[in-house]
């Protein structure tokens, strides 16, 4: 990025300072480079947009954003400001405060850079990883590329004439005007570029807080307004299959005739599981018992049902007794 041209000559006052407002003498105009001037209509924020290209070459668009804050004091108990109002101004308690000011800018580039993208079949794009910064993908020409790289069937030229090589900004002025303009909007409703929380949270205006506030903003207010519908060169690279399975019938079924066996020898041929614990099935008293042993015993006292019941003597002793579980404490008495 070049220095501006406008901030390379002397910096003339006359240009900022309006008739009848007072310029600080303390000011050092030799060593300033930039300045903006800001209308007094109390709002928190004021936001001044300097740019520098406008993407006439193609490489997308750079601009110097400028924010002043000025805020009542008695809004920021904790707030520091690099200067505030040579008057007082009480409030509904008498109380004096006053106003304070304070200023950041910084530097904003929106230029195109290359990305990697993984096209799934099941779903939608997803970005790997960042490349290269650019606004065209290299040919396999290029001397830094893999040399093992071979171009698969005819030139993009010949199969499709009106796919483009390059990202170019040169035709989108109005666009990023229009929503520059509309993402300042947008952060107008922002509270502080600072550290603090809450209402009276203010601390200290921040430049770091506010240039990511301004590339949040604007990566979400603008960028998608500078996506097109035409075709552009990528390069594509193919999935390579670098691992497979298979499954060998032999083994298979004998690993299921093996599991099939022992199910058959436990329940035909086990009469009781270790810990003296009785056989359960995957019918519905079967998962009763396995889950809700606790609570069957309770019920037990009326209906009869003890630990360790085999299942056949649950089902013979339940009959045709219909209930519903309902998972409430059950309340428990003294044991005698």
């Amino acid at each position: 990025m070049e220095y501006p041209e406008t901030a390379l000559g002397p910096f003339d006052v006359a240009k900022v300072v309006r008739p009848g407002d007072a310029y600080n003498a303390a000011i050092n105009s030799s060593n300033t480079a930039l300045g903006a001037a800001f209308y007094n209509n109390g709002v928190g924020h004021s936001f001044f947009s300097r740019p520098v290209s406008m993407g006439g070459d193609g490489k997308g668009w750079i601009s110097i954003e400028e924010v002043l804050v000025r805020l009542n004091t008695s809004y920021t108990p904790n707030g520091k400001f690099a200067r505030k109002s040579d008057h007082s101004t009480p409030d509904a308690q008498g109380n004096s405060t006053w106003i304070g000011y304070d200023a950041a800018i910084c530097v904003e580039l929106f230029e195109p850079w290359i990305v990697e993208v993984y096209n799934s079949t099941i779903g939608q794009p997803i970005t790997m990883r960042i490349v290269e910064p650019g606004n065209e993908v290299r040919s396999k020409e290029t001397a830094d590329l893999d040399d093992s790289e071979k171009l698969v069937g005819l030139p993009l030229s010949v199969t499709d004439s009106d796919a483009s090589r390059r990202l170019n900004s040169s035709k989108l002025a109005d666009v990023y005007v229009t929503t520059h303009d509309n993402s300042v909007n947008q952060l107008l409703k922002v509270v502080s570029y600072a550290d603090g929380k809450g209402p009276l949270g203010y601390t200290e205006l921040s430049a770091p807080y506010f240039a990511q506030a301004r590339g949040l903003a604007d990566a979400s207010n603008m960028l998608p307004y500078f996506a097109g519908t035409g075709e552009i060169l990528a390069r594509r690279y193919s999935d390579r299959i670098i691992s497979d399975t298979t499954l060998n019938p032999l083994f298979m079924s004998v690993y299921l005739a093996i599991i099939f066996l022992l199910g058959l020898l436990a329940g035909l041929f086990v009469p009781k599981l270790p810990l003296d614990i009785p056989h359960r099935g995957f019918e519905m008293y079967s998962w009763m018992a396995a889950f809700y042993a606790d609570e069957l015993i309770e019920i037990g006292r009326i209906s009869g049902i003890q630990k360790k019941m085999e299942l056949e003597e649950i089902a013979e002793q339940m009959g045709d007794l219909k209930f519903r579980y309902m998972d409430l404490p059950i309340r428990r008495g003294p044991k005698k």
